[in-house]
């Protein structure tokens, strides 16, 4: 098997304040660019320990080196669900070495309920 066989459908989220015309901003999210990631639920004792302390699920996404609006704290939909996640990690700090064929990224990232407001 390879990787692309465990690659899922996602969107890039994007947020936009405006002025709400009282001297404050709101927020909205429109969805966004459509990505391919491969993502694995984090099972460790660590994880689940963390979990138990309230701590959102855990999952590790990888995907193409060619996706760079993946970064810290991007947020993504993934469309089999409607699931939102958000990336905890530097995925530049997680990339295969340029002398491979491989081409990949991973990062961590945490499943929240909504996009924060």
């Amino acid at each position: 098997m390879a990787i692309a066989d465990f690659k899922k459908p996602f969107h890039i989220m994007t947020r936009t304040e405006t002025a709400d015309g009282e001297g404050g901003r709101t927020s909205s999210w429109t969805t966004g660019a459509a990505v391919s990631i491969a993502p694995a639920n984090d099972q460790s004792l660590e994880a689940r320990k963390a979990s138990k302390d309230g701590v959102t699920s855990l999952y590790s996404f990888v995907f193409d080196k060619t996706l760079t609006g993946i970064v810290y704290d991007t947020y993504l939909k993934r469309d089999s669900d409607s699931a939102y996640f958000r990336i905890t990690s530097d995925p530049v700090d997680y990339e295969s070495p340029t002398v491979t064929t491989l081409n990949q990224r991973k990062a961590t990232a945490e499943r929240i309920g909504v996009l924060p407001t």
